[in-house]
This record gives C-alpha cells, sequence and structure tokens, in this order.
C-alpha cells in the first residue's frame, strides 16, 4: 500500500472487507492507482475489484474519497456509503454480485446500449 492510498484509513478496512467478504480476493493496489483496491478474479476475463476510501471526507480535488467504489470488469463504478453496505451486497459472493449487476444493466432501459454490448461480450 503507498502513502497516497493512506494506510491509516485503508489498512483496517482492506483487512476488515479481506476478511468477511466470501471468494478469493487479493490485494491490487497500484502505484498510479488514487486509492487502494482488491480485486477478486471470476474468469480469465471478468473481474471486481473494490477501491477502498483513503479519507473519513470526501474531497475529489485533493483525490480524497470516502465512498467505496466497485469496479465490475472495468464496465462501470458503482458505489457504496458503508463498509457494512458492501459487505450485505456481496453475500453471495463476488460472482453473484457480477452476475446481478450486469442483469440490472441488461433490464434497465435507460442504459447505454454500447455498455450493454460490452457486457454481453465477457
Amino acid at each position: 500500500m503507498f502513502e497516497h492510498h493512506n494506510p491509516t484509513v485503508a489498512k483496517p478496512i482492506t483487512a476488515k472487507l479481506l476478511s468477511e467478504l466470501d471468494g478469493k480476493w487479493i490485494e491490487s493496489h497500484y502505484g498510479n492507482d488514487e486509492l487502494a483496491s482488491i480485486s477478486n478474479q471470476l474468469n480469465e476475463d471478468e473481474w471486481v475489484q473494490i477501491f477502498i476510501p483513503n479519507a473519513l471526507e470526501c474531497d475529489p480535488m485533493s483525490e480524497e474519497h470516502s465512498t467505496f467504489q466497485v469496479n465490475v470488469s472495468d464496465v462501470h463504478y458503482l458505489e457504496f456509503d458503508t463498509i457494512e453496505e458492501l459487505v450485505e451486497s456481496f453475500k453471495g459472493g463476488a460472482r453473484a454480485f457480477a452476475d446481478s449487476y450486469i442483469q440490472k444493466l441488461r433490464n434497465n432501459s435507460l442504459c447505454n446500449q454500447s455498455l450493454v454490448a460490452f457486457v454481453d461480450s465477457l
């Protein structure tokens, strides 16, 4: 974990998520990422990545974020305000979370059709 990930905030959250989430989650942050992250690779071309808050208050101009961002195969980012909300969303595991999210994309009449086509290609 790098200093700009704010280990004081991110380390205990990362440890809690790794202990509470089902599946094969690993720390996956890079030095050029604004936030620390954990990932679960579902198959060769599909993964779920959770970006960990690096601040208690949000200040995007200072690259400080207080919410969890979830990336499903680089398709879209979902936002969760609390660790409890995030863990609850993953109760069925990363695969179930990704499938549920992709199904919601397909069912959303306002959804960008190119995004649905991309998801369908996975």
